[in-house]
């Protein structure tokens, strides 16, 4: 059973990238301290999902916030029955 875990253990840096989403902060810690070879791994996956260039980074989040805010304030500039409804 000892080298099924070892085995498991050496793939889990490769793994976690994937699993991040589903993972809370105080996991993510906890997976760092406990699993140091894996720490790297998870802060680049962090890294290139929230603070990349990613469609789910927060930049493009926030970006694709202000573009359908700046729709909506339009809409209501022009007077749009549906933009004045909304608001």
């Amino acid at each position: 059973r000892g080298c099924c875990w070892m085995a498991e253990a050496a793939d889990l840096p490769q793994f976690l990238p994937q699993v991040l989403p589903m993972l809370e902060w105080v996991e993510i810690r906890r997976v760092c301290l406990t699993q140091q070879q894996c720490s790297r791994s998870l802060v680049q996956a962090v890294h290139q999902r929230y603070l990349g260039e990613a469609p789910s980074s927060v930049r493009a989040r926030v970006q694709r916030l202000g573009d359908r805010l700046n729709g909506a304030q339009a809409a209501q500039a022009r007077g749009s029955p549906e933009a004045l409804a909304s608001a």
